[in-house]
């Protein structure tokens, strides 16, 4: 029923909607998400029924995101501001190893300021984790910027073995992440990330 668009080529989105990953498909629908702010988005689409679940959906994956309107800015739905702060890029722990190539230059396309990094953390004993939006923060300090925006999110065990992982690998800042192909990134982290989800343990 709902579709991720994660090609950077599809001739139903804009480039740009891409590069932000904010195509869908609902119903075989195409919705595009464009976000214009650090809280706005301008939802576009022919998808005539209701368009809160797939709103739900996008919001999993950026939850600062918090007012939708059309083109003609109509508001479509609405939601309580997150709560941000700003803090340097230096004090974030990141819980990924690797980066992905093609993403990167995606990403790269509209990463320009610190408003464009505003991205979900887990705080922990041992510091501030990083709970998504590592290729986001990876582009941001590669150009130079050096604070970021968070939100913090509920406890979750897995990035803290996540977490684990990054030290044994000498992981501890974002610049330490390792940028490969879309090969190697399947092979060397998608695929064991699906064995630990699986099996409670890398290998």
């Amino acid at each position: 029923m709902i579709e991720r668009v994660n090609t950077y080529t599809d001739p139903d989105f804009d480039k740009a909607v891409l590069c932000q990953h904010g195509g869908y498909r609902y119903h075989n629908v195409p919705v595009s998400f464009r976000i214009i702010s650090p809280d706005t988005a301008v939802v576009t689409t022919d998808y005539q029924g209701s368009l809160e679940a797939i709103i739900d959906i996008f919001r999993e994956h950026a939850f600062h995101i918090t007012f939708f309107i059309t083109e003609s800015h109509q508001c479509i739905k609405s939601f309580p501001q997150v709560e941000r702060t700003l803090i340097p890029i230096d004090d974030l722990l990141p819980s990924q190893l690797f980066v992905h190539q093609e993403k990167l230059k995606a990403v790269q396309t509209w990463i320009r300021y610190e408003n464009d990094l505003i991205l979900p953390i887990q705080m922990t004993q041992t510091g501030m984790l990083i709970a998504d939006g590592h290729t986001r923060l990876y582009a941001g300090y590669a150009k130079g910027i050096t604070m970021a925006y968070v939100y913090r999110i509920d406890s979750e065990t897995y990035l803290q073995d996540f977490r684990m992982i990054c030290e044994q690998a000498a992981v501890n800042h974002i610049r330490d992440l390792k940028c490969v192909n879309a090969e190697t990134y399947q092979k060397e982290w998608i695929d064991r990330c699906a064995v630990y989800f699986k099996t409670g343990r890398f290998e």
